[in-house]
């Protein structure tokens, strides 16, 4: 690990997502920073990668400059930033309170774009710009119920990093987001459950349902060279989802 490598941020990066991003990206040649809330598993992926870990709460925005400058402090630059820190709240829309929106986007949208915001000043200083990974969802475009906050906090993170290419484009930086479908793992229990497992393949145009790596993939090409005229794009990982007809919605009111 050195100053010579190129630096990959990663919030969230403790989470199934990040953790599959930092090995991604660390086979990539990068070196890794995990900022994480999460000490233990933080760490754990830090060392899985020989990278660094930063304890950092997204939702702490006042936090982000001191995150940053100890991933600089350390590592040398940022030159790739990708957020995969995020919260997933589900439930009807008349049960939610201000405290669940609040939560909801402090993590997903604001403390998205004040972490962005704290590194974008060291970015600025690289001689050939960086790139900004922002993961967002599907469920920003399309409604199946009972994931407002989510899906409205991702639309919001959409949006927002559309202007941010527009905006940072002028220092060499730019921004994409990528938009998957439900990511599962494969070892997560659920599967094993034939009936869940089949419901869940049964709405996409694959065999078999969308995991983690197939999201990391995508952040690989996008912080290449490849993608160099990528910009203020969304790449949906969907499997085709977003063609199929979801579940039918469940009313008193349908005869």
């Amino acid at each position: 690990m050195g100053k010579e490598k190129k630096v990959a941020v990663i919030t969230g990066g403790a989470t199934i997502q990040g953790k599959d991003v930092a090995l991604r990206l660390a086979n990539d040649g990068y070196a890794i920073a995990v900022l994480d809330s999460d000490t233990v598993l933080g760490q754990e992926v830090a060392n899985s990668v020989n990278g660094i870990y930063v304890e950092f709460d997204v939702a702490k925005f006042n936090d982000a400059p001191l995150a940053m400058s100890k991933v600089v402090e350390q590592l040398g630059s940022i030159n790739t930033m990708v957020n995969c820190a995020q919260v997933c709240p589900t439930g009807a829309s008349e049960d939610i309170t201000v405290s669940d929106w609040d939560k909801a986007m402090d993590t997903n949208l604001k403390g998205m774009f004040f972490a962005i915001m704290a590194a974008v000043p060291f970015m600025k200083k690289n001689q050939d710009g960086g790139n900004i990974i922002n993961i967002s969802s599907m469920r920003g475009r399309q409604a199946t119920g009972d994931h407002l906050l989510f899906s409205a906090s991702k639309a919001a993170v959409s949006a927002m990093s559309r202007e941010l290419a527009t905006d940072l484009w002028r220092y060499g930086i730019k921004c994409n987001t990528v938009a998957p479908w439900d990511v599962i793992a494969k070892d997560d229990p659920r599967m094993k459950d034939a009936g869940f497992a089949s419901e869940q393949i049964g709405y996409l145009l694959t065999d078999r349902t969308i995991e983690p790596k197939d999201v990391s993939e995508v952040v690989s090409f996008l912080a290449s060279d490849a993608a160099y005229c990528i910009n203020a794009f969304e790449v949906p990982i969907d499997a085709g989802a977003n063609f199929l007809r979801e579940k039918p919605v469940e009313s008193s009111y349908k005869k």
